[in-house]
């Protein structure tokens, strides 16, 4: 799949608290009071808090992964130039792999068909502590989306150290999500053609992993619309 939205339709985003997420913190309180915030805190959720551990395979390398198990760094951030995140936790009511996934309460609201509206879309980073070299590994994660059916997608992508001539972010990889898991990757190539990275490059240094969740113009999404719900994010991987 070519379609990708263009790069002022994948804006950074901060979460607020407020009423919203007051009630989806009672949404997400399935495992008792074990919902914890994740920013900063590395905590996991266990199975004697209420969580059903999921298989792993093949087993994720922890130094190429996040499974919001122990996060031993903040990890992923919703960026801050949008706000339709309410809430960003830890939270033990579904997982792809082990105990726990990061739950992202969203609320999005559009009155445009616009591909360039940025307020049909909620976007997330995960920044190394110095920059890594990615050439010829695919970087992914898994999502599960529990709100209105409405054609939406998700993208991994990467920002790159500046490069003359070159943007900054790069998609790899876009899917139309369905009902339950769902895994987005994409491959760090300069042969990969969404991807427009330098093709005589021998080394693609990432600073970050980008990954978006978006519902596009569509008949079912209209010129007018909203969607809200909760998005659980899981094993990100480099």
């Amino acid at each position: 799949m070519k379609h990708l939205p263009p790069r002022s339709y994948l804006p950074v985003v901060s979460f607020r608290v407020g009423v919203t997420c007051a009630v989806l913190t009672a949404c997400l309180l399935g495992c008792g009071d074990q919902v914890i915030d994740a920013v900063g805190i590395a905590q996991a959720c266990t199975q004697e808090d209420g969580g059903t551990p999921q298989e792993c395979d093949p087993a994720p390398d922890p130094a190429r992964s996040v499974g919001f198990e122990s996060p031993p760094k903040p990890g992923i951030l919703a960026d801050t130039d949008y706000p339709p995140v309410s809430i960003l936790v830890v939270s033990c009511m579904h997982s792809h792999c082990g105990t726990a996934s990061l739950a992202v309460g969203v609320n999005l609201s559009w009155t445009s068909p616009a591909p360039d509206t940025k307020d049909r879309q909620a976007s997330f980073e995960y920044f190394f502590d110095s920059p890594v070299d990615l050439l010829g590994h695919t970087v992914g994660f898994w999502i599960l989306a529990e709100g209105p059916a409405l054609g939406q997608q998700a993208q991994i992508g990467v920002l790159v150290q500046t490069q003359p001539e070159q943007p900054l972010w790069h998609g790899l990889g876009v899917k139309t999500l369905g009902p339950g898991w769902n895994q987005i990757s994409g491959l760090v190539s300069n042969g990969n053609s969404l991807a427009d990275l330098n093709l005589t490059a021998s080394s693609i240094y990432v600073t970050a992993l980008k990954l978006d969740f978006f519902v596009p113009p569509t008949d079912a999404s209209g010129d007018h619309g909203r969607w809200s719900g909760i998005l659980y994010i899981d094993d990100l991987a480099w």
